[in-house]
Parts: C-alpha cells; sequence; structure tokens
C-alpha cells in the first residue's frame, strides 16, 4: 500500500516538473495529465509515514538493545576482528559443557563454572573484517548475508537476531569508518556498556584523519557514554581519557608488558601481545578469573588470514608463504615483514634502511612480493610500496585491482640509499615488477617461482588487501598447504 503511493506520487511529480509547468525538471511524457492539487497533501502524509515508520524502527532497537545485558563495541586500526574473536570466546566459555552438566543436573559442575572457571555468558559476536562472521552462542559461525556493500544499517538485523536468540552478550566489530558513521553506529546503533579500542594507526586517511591524531579523535567519537572504555590508546592516553570524562565514561588502559610469554605460547596461531592484553581486560572487567580467560581465548578459532606462515609444494618448488593482506596500512605489513617475513631470508642478503637483521634464519633462498589492491583504495598504492621497495625481493607481482596503477607508480619511485648522514643518494635498482592480471591463483605462484633453481626455496611476501584477489589467495595457499603436508604424512 505504501508503496503504490509512493509510485503514484513520484509519476504525478514527474509530470509536474515538466516544461508546461515553468519547472524543467523533466520532460513532459504525452498523454499524461498533470498533477492534479488535490495530490499535493501526499507530500505531507507520506512525510508523516516515513517519520512514524522511522520511530517505530528505533524505538523497537532499543527496546531489543535493553533485553541484552552486555553490548561490546570493539574498535580500532588493526586487530578488531581477533579481539572480537577473543572476548567472545572468553564470554561464552565452553558452552557445550555447560549445556551438559545442565542437562545431567550436575550442580557441582555448575557450581564450578560459576565459580573457579567464571561465569559462562551466552553470547553472540559478529566480526566484519577480511570475512563477515556471525560467531554464535556455541562457537559455530556462519558468513553474513549481504545484498550489495556493507551498512552500518546492518547492526539492526544482528541486534534483532541476537534479542530473539536470548543473547546476555553481543560483541561487535565496528564497521564504520567515517565520523558520521561512527557517531551513529555507537549512539544509535549499539549503544554499547562497554566499548574497546585496540590500537591508533595511520590507516583510511581520505576519510579519518590525515595523521595519527585526527584518526584518533575519529575513532573517540564511538566512545560510549556512562559506560567503560577499554583502551590500549599507546601515545593518545591523554586525550581518550579526557573524552571518556567528557561522556562520563570510565576509562581503563591496558598494558600490553604486562601479559606474559607463556601466555602467548598457549595460541597456535601468532598472537599479538596488545590484542590480548585488551581482551583479557575486558573479560576481567566482566567477570572472568584471568587463567580461565586465557584458557577460553586459547580455543577461539582465527580470522581468516590470520595464520600468517605456511609451507607448501607446488610442481615440485617449495614456497613459503607470509600473508601479511590483513595487514592493509605501511606500519602493521612492515611488522609481518620483520616479525614473520625478515627471519626466514639467508642472512647473507642484505636490505636498506637496516630493515634486514644479520641473524636470520637460513631458510629461503629468494624473496617475491605479492601485492593486491582494491579499486576503492588507491592511496595505498603509494603506502605500501614505500614499505615494499626497501625490502630485499627479486620480484614484484601486482595482482587484484589497480595492476597498471601501481606499476606505473613502482617504475617511478624506485627506493633512494641513504649516505650516512640521511642525504639522498642513489636510486636502488628495481626489482623485476610483473602485472599478473586476471591470472588464478595457481599461475600467480608459478609466476612467483618462474626462475627458482631446483633444491631451493622461495619465501612470498604477501601484502595489500585481503579483498578480492587477497582471499583467492590465501584460500589456495591454505589448501595447497595442507595437502603438502598430507603427503607427508606416511
Amino acid at each position: 500500500m505504501v508503496f503504490a503511493k509512493f509510485h503514484a506520487f513520484f509519476t504525478d511529480c514527474a509530470e509536474f516538473c515538466g516544461p508546461a509547468n515553468g519547472l524543467n525538471c523533466y520532460p513532459s511524457q504525452p498523454g499524461v495529465q498533470s498533477m492534479s492539487m488535490s495530490a499535493l497533501p501526499l507530500v505531507p502524509c507520506l512525510s508523516l509515514i516515513m517519520l512514524f515508520m522511522g520511530i517505530s524502527e528505533s524505538a523497537l532497537h532499543r527496546k531489543r538493545l535493553a533485553k541484552i545485558p552486555i553490548r561490546i563495541l570493539v574498535n580500532g586500526t588493526r586487530g578488531k576482528s581477533t579481539v572480537t574473536r577473543l572476548i567472545a570466546a572468553g564470554l561464552r566459555g565452553d558452552f557445550r559443557e555447560e549445556t551438559l552438566d545442565a542437562k545431567q543436573g550436575n550442580s557441582a559442575g555448575k557450581q564450578d563454572q560459576l565459580g573457579s572457571r567464571g561465569r559462562t555468558i551466552r553470547t553472540i559476536a559478529k566480526t566484519t573484517g577480511t570475512e563477515a562472521r556471525r560467531i554464535l552462542p556455541d562457537g559455530a559461525e556462519e558468513p553474513l548475508a549481504r545484498k550489495g556493500p556493507a551498512r552500518i544499517s546492518e547492526q539492526i538485523a544482528f541486534v534483532k537476531h541476537a534479542a530473539k536468540t536470548k543473547a546476555e552478550a553481543i560483541v561487535v566489530e565496528c564497521m564504520a569508518v567515517t565520523p558520521e558513521n561512527q557517531l551513529v553506529f555507537e549512539r544509535h546503533l549499539n549503544r554499547s556498556t562497554i566499548g574497546v579500542l585496540t590500537n591508533v594507526r595511520l590507516d583510511h586517511t581520505d576519510v579519518m584523519g590525515q595523521d595519527e591524531f585526527e584518526i584518533a579523535r575519529t575513532l573517540a567519537l564511538s566512545i560510549p557514554e556512562r559506560a567503560v572504555y577499554i583502551a590500549n590508546p599507546g601515545k593518545f592516553e591523554d586525550f581518550f581519557r579526557a573524552e571518556c570524562e567528557k561522556r562520563s565514561t570510565r576509562f581503563i588502559a591496558v598494558n600490553s608488558e604486562a601479559i606474559p610469554d607463556h601466555y602467548m605460547a598457549k595460541f597456535s596461531y601468532p598472537m599479538f601481545r596488545d590484542n590480548l592484553a585488551v581482551a583479557l581486560a575486558v573479560l576481567q572487567y566482566c567477570g572472568i578469573d584471568e587463567e580461565t580467560a586465557i584458557a577460553r581465548m586459547s580455543q577461539a578459532r582465527a580470522d581468516p588470514g590470520v595464520v600468517p606462515v605456511q609451507t607448501m609444494v607446488l610442481d615440485g618448488k617449495t614456497m613459503v608463504a607470509v600473508n601479511a593482506f590483513a595487514a592493509n596500512d605501511a606500519e602493521s605489513t612492515l611488522f609481518f615483514w620483520q616479525n614473520f617475513g625478515q627471519p626466514l631470508i639467508k642472512a647473507q642478503q642484505a636490505s636498506a634502511d637496516g630493515i634486514q637483521e644479520s641473524d636470520a634464519k637460513q631458510d629461503a633462498d629468494t624473496a617475491v612480493a605479492i601485492l593486491s589492491h582494491r579499486s576503492d583504495r588507491p592511496f595505498r598504492i603509494r603506502e605500501l610500496w614505500d614499505v615494499v621497495s626497501r625490502l630485499p625481493v627479486q620480484k614484484v607481482l601486482f595482482c587484484g585491482d589497480l595492476q597498471s596503477e601501481a606499476l606505473r607508480f613502482a617504475r617511478r619511485h624506485p627506493a633512494v640509499s641513504e649516505a650516512g648522514s640521511g642525504t639522498k643518494q642513489r636510486a636502488q635498482p628495481l626489482p623485476e615488477l610483473i602485472c599478473c592480471g586476471a591470472a588464478v591463483p595457481g599461475d600467480i605462484l608459478k609466476l612467483a617461482v618462474k626462475d627458482s633453481q631446483p633444491g631451493t626455496t622461495t619465501l612470498l611476501f604477501m601484502a595489500g588487501n585481503m579483498k578480492g584477489a587477497g582471499m583467492e589467495l590465501t584460500r589456495f595457499i591454505h589448501d595447497t598447504a595442507e595437502a603438502s603436508e598430507e603427503r607427508k604424512i606416511p
């Protein structure tokens, strides 16, 4: 009914705005009568209908939120998906064991859950990083179905589902980027009881800010009112503390140095100390003791792309793939290289600007970079090349979007050697630059190792963006690496 009125209204408007009425918005259509003045009252009527629908939907959404006592919003530049998964795992605990105890009437087991092992909280989480996922109370995952690009309004459906399934907590990765959306997401869509900040890095400079302080100001727009804000603020601790005071929100700064090494060793995939420290602080605030929290978080499933190093054999050639696609920004990409790529390069290879150290392991003989870009992130071509151009790679392959643009930029901006005083001297020789076009993952890897000698190992350093070609490569390498491992088993 409402749609029919809208259709009739806009059809009449198209004719009314014709030249015959002095308004040249649309050409008048032959055989169609001009809109009668009696149709004009539809304008305020439809406006009132839309206003009523908006108010009703907002009221329903707030009512659903009120049914969920713990609402956690995870924001920051890097690590949001991982921290979301860690917090959700720590809150829900072993949901299957809790259900079994309840069925068996095991009061001692129940007391143990609420005591030494900590609380178990029915939790639903949502990640929107590499692959958008909804994580259910039993730890199972399901993809988020989307029609078109991601929109912050999808939070309405997520909250509706969580309230319907009687969730006691939701843990949500903030998907807002622009300042306006950051504000709307917190104030209207999530209304958090706990806000979380993973870090502040230089990224999304086209919409979030040109420097780290501007980005910090944008991230601060998601600080909840009269709640708790648990943050890894870095050098912006005073700023975030002041912003929390404005909102009557308690500010808790985490100390990642307090995380011992044996906690890090409990994870089957690389874990960053900052991420673990933030997640642990949230769980402790929610009443989960430290030992229980670490035990539960260590069972959390890694986000796609988090497992950065995989070894595989393709067509008889050995490759070690370091996956930094999920890093996105230059600082995180360099971190991946220094921690996962650099130690695999043979020590005799040298790199400019001190990026390579001399005590590296004797694993890979040559290094190849594979860069994947997105059409809506052209500014990252410069950011990424500033890092990759200084790495000791013999070949750079461009895949995904913007291949020709990235190739042209690389040719025009070779890395520059520096003298002891730091003044520019001369351009370094460029590595071999190759555009992969529409090549499938297997062919891209064959291009990467085309010139490698038998018995040698090639390091593949993959960076840029996980979307599109990055995800295809990640899946192919994961499957190939698993197949290589299975062939080793007698």
